[in-house]
This record gives structure tokens, C-alpha cells and sequence, in this order.
């Protein structure tokens, strides 16, 4: 299966020196995922605003300038960042674990940006900063980021999540990036953001449940990596592409235990022909005795969480 083969590459690229720098030639040069295409800038854009319009809605505020916002997991093109940027956040900390930021690819979703200014404007009812299009216009990303600085965007890389000062957020945000980190950690990592968030700060996460190697091979369907048992799937999950397989009850239980109460929850849930290709999966013990629809099914979770 295609995916099968996938995997095995990326688990041998993770062992071998410079094996992130060729995952990332073959996603730019191979298979071509990247920069990310239309219909995937779409999606992000998607989840950029869910995230601000949760905290708006919680926080009953429309003015973004003053509120200093933390993300964690930024990825190559810092998508997520550029467009809060545009939507007038002007003081953001945008971290990885490692290296990932191409500035080449952060000037492709600029360029979007700007050709979908106004179809973004009007599918959301939110006007975009002028100020930021300005300093888009009259400046060059270069290998110094001087850009991202100038617009408020502060990229650090490494970064470890221990080095956060306390108290010193309004908003965090992560954007399919929880799933990605082994269980073990995923509540240490949550204890961090409630202590930087400031006094009823805001937590905000956007999370792909589904198994990821559907997006290279479409026939496993969306629950396939739930048949495999630990030992199984710890053969193929790579460390270039980690899926911890946790779901979104999990997911809730550990934002309360990380100091947080969940006040805005969207689920996404199966599909009835999803839903019947779930209930004939052999799943793995781990995932046996738990609610189908509610827990195991969802497919994406997106969750506002406050400092309690």
C-alpha cells in the first residue's frame, strides 16, 4: 500500500543525518505538497480564524493590536502567523522544536494574501489590516527575516517551551500540531501554556484526529492507524511524521488536568459511510470499550480552553 511506503521512507530518513532536510526536498520537489496549495491555504485560513473568532467571541473583543499572542508548532511557512499578522495581531511569538521556517514558502502564502485579500475579507466579515499590506509591499522577505519583524512576528528556533515566561499571554494557539507529540509529553507541554497565559488567558487548539497518511493514500480511510496495536504502529510511525493516535476524549481530560476549563468545543464527526467503515474496524484493544462517535469517530477537534 502507498502508504506503507511512505512510511518506511520517512522512518529511514529519520534516522540518517539531514533526514528532516530531505523530508523536506521530497515534500518540495517530489511530491510537490509544497509551498501548500490553494485548496490547502484555504483550509488554513479556516482554522486561523477559528481560532480568533473563538477568542473573540469569549473575549467579546474585536481589536487584536494589543494582545500578545504565543504559537507553537509554526512549520515552514508560518501560515498560521502571516495571517494573524494580517488580521492586525502585532505582537506574536512563533517557535518550533526545530529549524523548519523557509522564508521562500512564507513569501508564497504572502503572495496568496494578497490575491485572496478581498474574497477573505468578505467570506469572513472581517476588514484586514491595511498597515500590514503596506509593509508586505514595500519590503523583501529576506534570509534575515527582517519582514517577519517588522510585522510583529518574533520566530525562534529551537525553542523549548520551559523557557516561556509565566503570565506572559493572552492567547496561545496551535494548529495541528498536539497530535504530533508523544502522549507522554502532550501534558507537560499544556502545564507550560497555562503557565505563561496571563490571568484568563485563552488557550486555543485545533486538532486532526484522523490517521495523516490519508492525504497520500486516500483508500485507508480516515481511521485506519487505529488497527494497529503499540508495537505494530510504533514500526511505521516515524519520528519526521509522529501520530500519537490519541482521541478527543483524551484530548479533554488532559486540558482540565493542565490547569484549563474547555468553554467553546467544536467536534467534527463521521460521516455515515465513515461510520460504518469504523464499526467494521478491527480495532486495537487500546481503543476497544469507548464511544464510537463522541470519542473514537471525531475526526477534528477544535477547543477553546481558559486559564482557570
Amino acid at each position: 500500500m502507498r502508504w506503507i511506503a511512505k512510511a518506511l521512507v520517512q522512518k529511514s530518513l529519520s534516522v540518517l543525518p539531514g533526514g528532516p532536510y530531505a523530508n523536506y526536498c521530497l515534500q518540495r520537489f517530489v511530491t510537490k505538497k509544497l509551498p501548500i496549495p490553494e485548496r490547502v491555504f484555504w483550509d488554513e485560513v479556516e482554522v486561523a480564524f477559528g481560532h480568533i473568532q473563538r477568542y473573540v467571541r469569549c473575549r467579546g473583543r474585536v481589536d487584536l493590536s494589543d494582545i500578545s499572542l504565543f504559537e507553537f508548532g509554526a512549520g515552514y511557512d508560518l501560515h498560521t502567523a502571516l495571517l494573524f499578522a494580517a488580521m492586525g495581531v502585532k505582537n506574536q511569538l512563533v517557535v518550533d522544536v526545530r529549524q523548519l521556517l523557509k522564508t521562500q514558502l512564507c513569501g508564497a502564502i504572502l503572495e496568496n494574501l494578497k490575491k485572496y485579500r478581498s474574497q477573505i475579507e468578505a467570506k469572513y466579515h472581517w476588514k484586514l489590516d491595511g498597515a500590514f499590506f503596506e509593509r508586505v509591499r514595500s519590503a523583501s522577505l529576506g534570509p534575515n527575516v527582517s519582514l517577519l519583524n517588522g510585522l510583529g512576528i518574533d520566530y525562534r528556533a529551537p525553542f523549548d517551551l520551559k523557557n516561556l515566561d509565566d503570565g506572559s499571554f493572552e492567547l496561545i494557539t496551535n494548529s495541528s500540531v498536539l497530535e504530533h507529540i508523544p502522549a507522554d509529553d502532550v501534558l507537560e507541554i499544556l502545564q507550560h501554556c497555562c503557565r505563561a497565559l496571563k490571568p484568563g488567558g485563552c488557550l486555543s487548539s485545533s486538532i486532526n484526529l484522523t490517521d495523516h497518511f490519508i492525504s497520500f493514500d486516500s483508500s485507508i480511510g480516515p481511521y485506519n492507524f487505529l488497527k494497529f496495536s503499540e508495537r505494530t504502529w510504533s514500526f511505521v510511525n516515524s519520528s519526521l511524521h509522529y501520530q500519537n493516535r490519541l482521541r478527543a476524549g483524551d484530548y479533554k481530560e488532559l486540558f482540565c488536568k493542565a490547569g484549563f476549563r474547555i468553554v467553546a468545543c467544536e467536534e467534527v464527526l463521521p460521516q455515515k459511510g465513515e461510520f460504518d467503515v469504523l464499526k467494521r474496524l478491527p480495532l486495537d484493544n487500546r481503543f476497544q470499550n469507548r464511544d464510537l462517535v463522541e470519542n473514537i469517530g471525531v475526526q477534528y477537534l477544535h477547543t477553546l480552553c481558559v486559564k482557570t
